[in-house]
């Protein structure tokens, strides 16, 4: 249903997790990987509305059949169809991203506060609008894919170095702009960011009707 991706995502990634392993997670950023290796959009319109509209989303990682489960400030960089997020080095989702690349992404745009997104509290018009709260809120997204950690300064091969420094002050910067406010989630010498490269996703609307979705196609 509407909320299956909150359930369901842990299960999801625990199975990820027994495939092959990445042992060097310093993979050399050169232009490859995100030509050849990368299977880019076109994203669903639904998914496109919400990448463009909202700023949470919630990121599940899984190393040993252990999910962990982070909300995330993201931006969408849509020139290069990757989602971007950020964080310190020190923290448990990149310890296993480091182990697991892959994960799923749930990003939705329905109201957190019960009393808006309960049927009770929709039956109430908003002060001025004439609409119910919640309104225009009709769908979430669960995207699955890896995600590449853009840390250059930790990175100890020179293979691919000067690409992702670029890459990594482009997406820094561009992140930033979106997030003035959380830009100590943002900078820092050890804040790296992701780039999450979707491969599949999954679409669900409000009257649970629920579309299957891949990169490319």
């Amino acid at each position: 249903g509407l909320l299956t991706g909150y359930f369901v995502l842990p299960a999801v990634l625990s199975q990820f997790s027994k495939g092959k392993r990445r042992r060097d997670w310093e993979v050399p950023l050169t232009s490859l990987f995100f030509s050849e290796r990368t299977v880019m959009p076109p994203f669903p319109a639904e998914l496109q509305q919400l990448l463009t509209r909202c700023s949470l989303c919630q990121l599940c990682t899984c190393v040993d059949s252990s999910p962990h489960v982070s909300t995330m400030i993201f931006t969408y960089c849509e020139e290069d169809g990757v989602v971007i997020m950020s964080s310190r080095l020190d923290t448990d989702k990149v310890r296993n991203i480091r182990a697991n690349p892959r994960v799923a992404v749930l990003f939705h745009d329905f109201p957190v506060n019960s009393e808006e997104f309960s049927p009770k509290g929709c039956a109430h018009k908003s002060p001025g609008t004439g609409r119910s709260p919640g309104t225009g809120r009709t769908n979430s997204v669960t995207l699955y894919g890896e995600v590449l950690i853009l840390h250059t300064k930790s990175q100890t091969s020179d293979q691919g170095l000067e690409e992702a420094r670029m890459r990594e002050q482009k997406y820094r910067e561009m992140h930033l702009r979106m997030h003035p406010t959380y830009s100590h989630f943002i900078e820092g010498d050890d804040v790296a960011i992701f780039v999450v490269v979707a491969r599949s996703g999954r679409t669900c609307d409000i009257k649970d009707r629920v579309k299957q979705w891949q990169a490319g196609k």
